[in-house]
């Protein structure tokens, strides 16, 4: 049974997107880093991802401070962790529009 995960690779969006810098969350568990994907769902797709090698594309609703933010995750299985891509999408949300195609993506890389 999967316990936690560690950060591998970490690019420039997603550190941007994040607030964070590569070098404070390399090596580090995730669920130290941040632990309410333990208890918000996140966690639990993420294990389904690497134990059951599928891919899940879903949005997500981030509570964690400040105002409501959503995103729009895409992971799959690489190696013996994951690789996870990422898109904020707050403001479509918030408007009710149809998926714009001018999001930036965000990528964090392998977690293991």
């Amino acid at each position: 049974m999967l316990r936690d995960l560690r950060f591998a690779m970490i690019n420039a969006a997603a550190e941007q997107l994040m607030g964070l810098k590569a070098s404070d969350l390399l090596g580090q568990p995730v669920l130290e880093k941040f632990p309410t994907i333990a208890t918000d769902g996140l966690f639990t797709k993420f294990t389904r991802i690497i134990e059951e090698n599928v891919t899940l594309d879903f949005e997500y609703q981030s509570l964690k401070s400040g105002p409501p933010r959503w995103y729009r995750l895409a992971g799959v299985k690489l190696g013996d962790g994951l690789a996870l891509s990422y898109t904020e999408i707050t403001a479509r949300k918030l408007s009710g529009a149809a998926a714009p195609g001018g999001e930036g993506r965000r990528r964090v890389g392998r977690q293991c």
